[in-house]
């Protein structure tokens, strides 16, 4: 699948939410402000308004949601080279924490891709997106006194 070039802010963030080489870092807060980042690869966008994330409910982060529902998804596309911004893609996504369900069919298939890694799922959260911006790098800087 190539990459996309102009998609629709939805669509870009459903791209790269739904590929499994992207990397996104979920930020939250609890109720004091307080911030935590994860790494997280159990994400799905299931409709342009609409991201799921298996969890667990031991986890830091799925503390910070209960106290304060509102997340920031960082999600990164790499390019050839990982030192390398040409190439680097991605979206930002800030949403709201919409439901904790421990049952259903997303369960049953985050908790069959879930385990065959070792993670043990306790739950997965719908979350309703509030906002997407594209990811915006500034152009690499060559060093010019040698040349």
């Amino acid at each position: 699948m190539s990459r996309p070039e102009n998609f629709k802010k939805n669509e870009k963030a459903k791209y790269f939410l739904n590929q499994h080489w992207a990397t996104t870092i979920v930020s939250t807060a609890d109720k004091q402000g307080k911030p935590r980042a994860a790494l997280f690869a159990s994400l799905t966008m299931i409709d342009n308004s609409t991201i799921i994330m298996a969890c667990s409910d031991f986890q830091k982060t799925y503390k910070n949601l209960k106290e304060n529902p509102y997340a920031h998804f960082l999600v990164i596309g790499l390019g050839r080279d990982y030192l390398d911004y040409e190439g680097v893609d991605g979206v930002r996504v800030i949403a709201k924490l919409a439901k904790d369900k421990k049952d259903g069919a997303y369960f049953k298939l985050f908790q069959k891709k879930m385990s065959s890694i070792g993670y043990k799922m306790t739950n997965y959260l719908v979350f309703k997106v509030i906002e997407i911006h594209s990811l915006a790098f500034m152009p690499r800087i060559e060093n010019n006194k040698d040349k």
